[in-house]
Protein backbone atom coordinates (compact mmCIF):
# COMPACT_ATOMS: atom_id res chain seq x y z
CA UNK A 1 0.00 0.00 0.00
CA UNK A 2 2.80 2.39 1.11
CA UNK A 3 4.14 4.22 -2.02
CA UNK A 4 7.78 5.02 -2.39
CA UNK A 5 9.10 7.32 -0.55
CA UNK A 6 11.19 9.94 -2.68
CA UNK A 7 13.80 12.63 -0.70
CA UNK A 8 13.52 15.99 -2.39
CA UNK A 9 17.29 16.19 -1.65
CA UNK A 10 18.58 12.93 -2.38
CA UNK A 11 21.15 15.10 -5.44
CA UNK A 12 22.34 16.84 -2.79
CA UNK A 13 22.82 14.39 -0.64
CA UNK A 14 24.38 12.31 -3.15
CA UNK A 15 26.89 15.37 -3.83
CA UNK A 16 27.47 15.95 -0.28
CA UNK A 17 28.99 12.16 0.46
CA UNK A 18 30.81 12.15 -2.42
CA UNK A 19 32.30 15.07 -1.03
CA UNK A 20 33.31 13.56 2.29
CA UNK A 21 34.73 10.74 0.71
CA UNK A 22 36.81 13.23 -1.46
CA UNK A 23 37.71 14.89 2.09
CA UNK A 24 38.65 11.60 3.92
CA UNK A 25 41.17 10.39 0.53
CA UNK A 26 42.69 13.47 0.72
CA UNK A 27 42.73 13.30 4.20
CA UNK A 28 44.63 10.14 4.04
CA UNK A 29 46.82 11.54 1.72
CA UNK A 30 48.01 14.03 4.03
CA UNK A 31 49.25 11.59 6.40
CA UNK A 32 50.68 9.69 4.03
CA UNK A 33 52.70 12.91 3.33
CA UNK A 34 53.19 13.79 7.19
CA UNK A 35 54.47 10.26 7.56
CA UNK A 36 56.90 10.16 4.73
CA UNK A 37 58.33 13.51 5.83
CA UNK A 38 58.99 12.09 9.21
CA UNK A 39 60.18 9.12 7.81
CA UNK A 40 63.12 11.45 6.12
CA UNK A 41 63.80 13.10 9.13
CA UNK A 42 64.51 10.02 10.94
CA UNK A 43 66.62 9.07 8.23
CA UNK A 44 68.29 12.32 8.27
CA UNK A 45 68.57 12.27 12.27
CA UNK A 46 70.47 9.14 11.45
CA UNK A 47 72.84 9.56 8.84
CA UNK A 48 73.46 12.53 11.08
CA UNK A 49 74.50 9.89 14.19
CA UNK A 50 76.06 7.17 12.07
CA UNK A 51 78.23 10.46 10.13
CA UNK A 52 79.31 11.51 14.04
CA UNK A 53 79.87 7.90 14.75
CA UNK A 54 82.44 7.98 11.99
CA UNK A 55 84.30 10.93 12.56
CA UNK A 56 84.76 9.61 16.22
CA UNK A 57 86.44 6.50 14.79
CA UNK A 58 88.47 8.14 12.40
CA UNK A 59 89.28 11.55 14.69
CA UNK A 60 91.41 9.95 16.50
CA UNK A 61 93.90 8.92 13.81
CA UNK A 62 93.69 11.62 12.15
CA UNK A 63 95.26 15.32 13.17
CA UNK A 64 95.15 17.17 9.87
CA UNK A 65 93.36 20.28 9.87
CA UNK A 66 91.29 19.76 6.63
CA UNK A 67 89.22 17.06 8.28
CA UNK A 68 87.94 18.59 10.93
CA UNK A 69 86.99 20.88 8.40
CA UNK A 70 85.40 18.61 6.48
CA UNK A 71 83.53 17.00 9.15
CA UNK A 72 82.20 20.50 10.39
CA UNK A 73 80.80 21.20 6.83
CA UNK A 74 78.95 17.46 6.68
CA UNK A 75 77.63 17.78 9.99
CA UNK A 76 76.40 21.93 9.26
CA UNK A 77 74.49 19.97 5.86
CA UNK A 78 72.83 17.18 8.37
CA UNK A 79 71.54 20.01 10.54
CA UNK A 80 70.14 21.83 7.71
CA UNK A 81 68.49 18.57 6.06
CA UNK A 82 67.20 17.99 9.76
CA UNK A 83 66.01 21.75 9.64
CA UNK A 84 64.53 21.31 6.55
CA UNK A 85 62.95 17.98 7.52
CA UNK A 86 61.37 19.65 10.56
CA UNK A 87 59.83 23.01 8.53
CA UNK A 88 58.46 19.79 6.02
CA UNK A 89 56.77 18.06 8.96
CA UNK A 90 55.46 21.20 10.66
CA UNK A 91 54.01 22.05 6.70
CA UNK A 92 52.38 18.72 6.12
CA UNK A 93 50.41 18.87 9.81
CA UNK A 94 49.25 22.08 8.83
CA UNK A 95 47.82 19.89 6.17
CA UNK A 96 46.48 17.05 7.86
CA UNK A 97 44.70 19.36 10.23
CA UNK A 98 42.70 21.19 7.66
CA UNK A 99 41.90 18.13 6.08
CA UNK A 100 40.55 17.14 9.53
CA UNK A 101 38.94 19.99 9.58
CA UNK A 102 37.05 20.02 5.61
CA UNK A 103 36.61 16.61 6.63
CA UNK A 104 34.71 17.11 9.70
CA UNK A 105 32.58 19.53 8.11
CA UNK A 106 31.74 17.75 4.82
CA UNK A 107 30.61 15.18 7.81
CA UNK A 108 28.55 17.51 9.22
CA UNK A 109 27.13 18.56 5.97
CA UNK A 110 26.42 15.24 5.36
CA UNK A 111 24.73 14.21 8.50
CA UNK A 112 22.43 17.46 8.10
CA UNK A 113 20.64 15.84 5.01
CA UNK A 114 20.64 12.81 6.57
CA UNK A 115 18.71 13.94 9.25
CA UNK A 116 16.50 15.45 7.01
CA UNK A 117 15.89 12.85 5.30
CA UNK A 118 14.92 10.92 8.00
CA UNK A 119 12.23 12.97 8.96
CA UNK A 120 11.25 13.47 5.42
CA UNK A 121 10.65 9.47 5.52
CA UNK A 122 9.71 9.71 9.17
CA UNK A 123 6.84 12.23 7.82
CA UNK A 124 6.12 10.38 4.52
CA UNK A 125 5.53 6.85 6.94
CA UNK A 126 3.28 8.20 9.15
CA UNK A 127 1.24 10.00 6.38
CA UNK A 128 1.14 6.66 4.70
CA UNK A 129 -0.10 5.00 7.70
CA UNK A 130 -3.34 7.47 7.70
CA UNK A 131 -4.37 7.15 4.21
CA UNK A 132 -4.01 3.25 5.00
CA UNK A 133 -5.92 3.51 8.26
CA UNK A 134 -8.72 5.60 6.31
CA UNK A 135 -9.17 3.45 3.69
CA UNK A 136 -9.89 0.73 6.12
CA UNK A 137 -12.27 2.72 7.67
CA UNK A 138 -14.08 3.44 4.79
CA UNK A 139 -13.84 -0.23 3.60
CA UNK A 140 -15.15 -1.41 6.54
CA UNK A 141 -17.91 1.17 6.75
CA UNK A 142 -18.75 0.67 2.86
CA UNK A 143 -19.17 -2.89 4.39
CA UNK A 144 -20.99 -2.45 7.21
CA UNK A 145 -23.20 0.24 5.33
CA UNK A 146 -24.17 -2.76 2.71
CA UNK A 147 -25.07 -5.26 5.30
Amino acid sequence: MEKSFSYRFENILDIKEKLENERKNQLGKAVQRLEAAESKLHQWIERKYQAEEDWNDQARDVRKIQFFQQAEHSFEYFERMIQRAKEEIEEREKEVTEARNKLMKAKKDTKIFEKIKEKDYESHRIVEQRKESELIDQIVTHQSSRK
